[in-house]
């Protein structure tokens, strides 16, 4: 498990990958990747994947993800069967048989792991997961930046899944090539092949290193540099001062030390007005109370 996290950039020891997690965390986590998985092929692989997207009349040669991403011909080509099985499997019964859900299993593991081990090069947005990693970092309801703890958290759950999509892979091809052997050589003879964690070593060697042209590679730098940022800028839920202290802000609100007065008096006459309207049910034969004299004693 240590091999999965050889790509830490801490400078320390790198700690074991995390196979426990709550089932919160799991569920976010796995929707991220159902997200790319469906993001991939409404916008590249489904019919009309273009008519997904609209834009002002007045915009020409407006670039779209089919536009930009690609996958290697082996990715295609497992899309493609997965488009053919599925079909297949809707006309008998519309239910997957054990056989099927097998090949689909096969064809998904070939497209994630395609997807994990592309070398991007000097185009990182070819990638189809760092294109959908890019518009995480945008807030669908307000079209704002994602605070940088928000966007590295989703980040994470991305890597994690693509941790652990390998590490499967890496185990598959190694009880595939035990059989292969089997097949070969005399019954009872000794495993002479690479273990899962040789296999998984040269894998994370070459694709789960932030300084790598990879899909995860970007990921972990951009991970590294959100790290940077919220370790050096303020909390979203810390006030602050500014540089002649005459103004202080919290969350996006700032008061002048001038106003605090008036702020009180506002507050002292909505207390007034609880008091004597809801509390005392607005009864004019109670004397007036001297609301400054009212105090809770902590001891009783």
């Amino acid at each position: 498990m240590l091999v999965l996290n050889k790509f830490s950039t801490s400078g320390g020891r790198p700690s074991a990958f995390l196979v426990k997690k709550s089932a919160s965390s799991l569920k976010t986590y796995f929707g991220y990747w159902k997200q790319l998985v469906a993001n991939c092929w409404t916008t590249m692989y489904a019919a009309g994947a273009d008519e997904h997207f609209s834009f002002p009349t007045n915009v020409e040669g407006q670039l779209v993800p089919n536009d930009i991403t690609s996958d290697s011909d082996e990715v295609l080509g497992a899309w493609l069967k997965v488009t053919e099985v599925t079909a297949e499997a809707d006309d008998k019964s519309g239910r997957a048989s054990e056989r099927t859900r097998s090949l689909l299993t096969e064809l998904l593991m070939d497209i994630f792991v395609g997807m994990i081990c592309h070398d991007t090069g000097g185009s990182r947005y070819e990638s189809p997961i760092v294109s959908f990693a890019a518009m995480l970092a945008v807030k669908p309801t307000t079209k704002t930046w994602q605070e940088p703890g928000d966007f590295s958290s989703k980040l994470s759950g991305i890597i994690w899944v693509s941790q652990l999509l390998l590490f499967y892979h890496c185990t598959r091809q190694e009880a595939s090539l035990r059989r292969q052997q089997m097949s070969r050589v005399l019954p009872g003879k000794p495993y002479q092949g690479p273990s899962t964690h040789d296999l998984l070593k040269k894998v994370c060697r070459k694709y789960m290193k932030h300084d790598e042209e990879t899909p995860m590679g970007e990921l972990l730098g951009w991970r590294a540099f959100l790290f940077g940022i919220s370790m050096n800028s303020s909390k979203t839920h810390q006030a602050y001062w500014n540089e002649d202290g005459q103004v202080v802000t919290y969350q996006n609100t700032s008061l002048r030390l001038a106003n605090v007065q008036t702020l009180l008096k506002a507050e002292h006459a909505r207390a007034h007005d609880l008091l004597r309207e809801q509390l005392l049910l607005g009864s004019s034969n109670i004397p007036p109370i001297a609301i400054p004299l009212l105090q809770d004693s902590m001891e009783d």
